[in-house]
């Protein structure tokens, strides 16, 4: 979903993967990078579904968490 809402260019789409990648193997680092790149458009993208910023700010939350205890078993599209 994060993919999803970013629409730039191949070359930020593969950065948004490879942080992904790095977070599926763990790294923390990447997680915040991921959430560096990405929060403001999940946010508005939440924000414009929901009406509703504390809610909004709640999926955004949850989101990360989601992507966090998932991470590992993340396959990159097309494999």
């Amino acid at each position: 979903m994060l993919l999803m809402l970013v629409q730039d260019d191949g070359t930020h789409a593969e950065r948004l993967d490879a942080m992904i990648k790095a977070v599926a193997g763990g790294d923390r680092t990447a997680l915040a990078d991921l959430y560096s790149e990405t929060r403001s458009g999940v946010y508005g993208f939440a924000l414009s579904m929901l009406r509703n910023s504390h809610d909004a700010e709640d999926v955004l939350q949850e989101a990360y968490i989601r992507v966090w205890n998932s991470a590992a078993s993340y396959v990159p599209k097309g494999t």
